[in-house]
């Protein structure tokens, strides 16, 4: 009897379905366990490809092309290539491999604890993945993150079969045909101008995934309410000619008082994704704060920095601490001057735009090793890429970062009074007033407002750290109430994603130019030359007071 022909009944014989004999990989007890630790990042990236795009499941076909054996073609060099046909006799649960330019891989082990489900990545169980995994995630991904044993080998070029063009969705015909008619990037006057356009020219997901916020959205909505609760005390007849918004942040010299809020995932607007708004916030001279869950890697990031550009590197703490002491070596390897410990997602908000845009249900039938207590429930981008992060911080977990790295720690998500005394007392060198874009708790404080109660209870605190502040900033005046009131610096992070995704980084460079001429315009108007003439007494809550303790 053939291999080809035995295989069917050896599978059904053994309790645990044959892995190619271990032709391709060897499995040992060890890569199993390790293989937990992988699991989320690279189960994570697997499920956000599949999951940004909607595909229909293509019917396998277990037999080998013509002139294709069991055991592959060898290459010069004498390494066996992987036969389509072999990928695709594994393609189910207990027993799972894709292929993602060109190579194969096994996910079998984390196919039941990543956070997207496993029914995402059983649609392409024994295919090839590449077309919607490549467009979303750093080069390199699968093979930082995966176990050495379950990155199989190259697959056999000439046994893989060519696709017929899948036609276009609706929502990909809306979306080009609003590309088309799309106005030039002049035609945007203020940052909302990029938001409406954005809303027209992304795709359903991605517009759900940069939008979206926790619940019903009031600590979203209130972000940007809060501004206007701010109004200004101007001083008069002090010369408006000449206004320098320069200052710095960190001692690190900045042409404007702001910078990028770490955001992830920017590919989902422009195949360039965040090299674009590198590029345009390097010629601008503003400081980018780089996602831990972006879709293009710290290296190309680096590579697209002007030579005095700074980049600060956002982190969610790992389960897995081992890999948060490496990414940590390798941020400050490859020179960015600071890190932002993202303190305020623990777990995930449920942002309910994003969940109903895209939600993935679990379909696949349940095997042995799955988590029983695993919801069904539909989950968005945000949830599928956070599965990594640990849920078990807490304080002395700056004493950890501080232990990995030299650079400054600026803690983000900080939320009220209190917590802004203990950061100083655990000796950062700065906070970030933040609720994640009203992405995390519902009715959570808007950052002005805490801005404003620590101005009111501990302005001492302003002498011991600097303090940042993020969320729902949409204009220039924003940022000039918020540095009179004491900010060193104020983030902006969806208006540069939907920049990026209607201009990319002409986009980006408008957004900047923009705010440099409102900021500037608010300063001269308010008789302020420079960013240290701007004071508390210059702005007042109107209508409305945070309460004070």
């Amino acid at each position: 009897m053939s291999l080809r022909a035995a295989r069917p009944i050896l599978r059904q014989a053994l309790a645990r379905p044959l892995r190619a004999t271990r032709s391709y990989a060897t499995r040992t007890a060890v890569s199993r366990r390790t293989g937990n630790y992988y699991a989320a990042a690279i189960g994570t990236s697997i499920a956000l490809a599949l999951i940004a795009q909607t595909w229909t499941p293509i019917a396998l076909d277990a037999q080998p092309a013509a002139g294709e054996d069991d055991e592959g073609t060898l290459q010069p060099s004498g390494q066996k290539l992987i036969p389509m046909s072999e990928v695709a006799l594994h393609n189910t649960r207990d027993d799972c491999w894709v292929v993602i330019e060109g190579m194969v891989y096994d996910v079998t082990d984390f196919l039941g604890m990543h956070p997207g489900g496993a029914g995402v990545i059983l649609q392409h169980a024994g295919d090839d993945a590449t077309e919607v995994f490549k467009p979303l995630h750093p080069p390199n991904t699968l093979q930082d993150n995966l176990d050495p044993s379950q990155i199989l080998g190259p697959i056999d070029p000439t046994t893989v079969k060519p696709k017929a063009p899948r036609p276009l969705t609706a929502d990909e015909k809306r979306v080009r045909a609003a590309r088309e008619d799309m106005p030039p990037v002049e035609a945007c006057v203020n940052l909302e101008d990029f938001e409406v356009l954005a809303e027209k020219v992304l795709s359903k997901t991605a517009w759900a995934y940069y939008r979206s916020a926790a619940d019903s959205e009031e600590a979203f909505h209130n972000n940007e309410a809060a501004w206007k609760r701010y109004y200004f005390r101007p001083r008069v007849l002090r010369s408006a000619r000449h206004v320098d918004p320069s200052s710095t942040m960190l001692g690190m010299p900045v042409s404007l008082p702001i910078y990028v809020s770490p955001a992830a995932m920017a590919k989902l607007g422009h195949p360039l994704g965040e090299v674009n708004i590198t590029r345009a916030a390097g010629k601008a001279g503003i400081i980018q704060g780089i996602s831990a869950n972006a879709s293009c890697s710290l290296e190309e990031m680096v590579d697209a920095q002007t030579e005095d550009q700074n980049l600060i590197f956002q982190i969610y703490l790992n389960k897995d601490r081992s890999a948060s002491e490496r990414l940590l070596q390798k941020v400050e390897g490859l020179g960015c001057k600071a890190i932002m410990f993202t303190v305020d997602a623990p777990v995930s908000g449920f942002r309910t735009l994003d969940v109903r845009a895209k939600g993935v249900v679990e379909q696949a039938p349940p095997s042995a090793k799955d988590d029983k207590h695993k919801s069904a429930a539909p989950v968005g981008i945000a949830q599928a890429i956070s599965g990594y992060q640990d849920d078990n911080l807490v304080w002395e977990d700056i004493a950890f970062i501080r232990k990995n790295t030299k650079l400054p720690i600026l803690v983000k998500g900080i939320q009220c009074v209190e917590d802004a005394e203990l950061a100083a007392k655990y000796g950062v060198e700065g906070i970030i007033l933040s609720n994640h874009g009203g992405r995390q708790l519902n009715f959570a404080p808007a950052p002005i407002d805490i801005l404003w109660e620590i101005r009111q209870q501990k302005p001492e605190l302003f002498n011991k750290m600097e303090v940042y502040v993020d969320g729902g900033v949409k204009y220039g005046t924003d940022v000039v109430k918020a540095l009179a009131l004491g900010a060193k610096g104020v983030g902006l992070g969806r208006a540069f994603l939907y920049a990026n995704g209607t201009h990319g980084e002409e986009g980006c460079a408008k957004t900047i130019e923009i705010l440099q001429k409102e900021i500037c315009t608010a300063m001269a108007l308010v008789g302020a030359h420079t960013v240290k003439d701007l004071k508390p007494e210059m702005v007042k809550p109107l209508g409305f007071v945070p309460a004070t303790a």
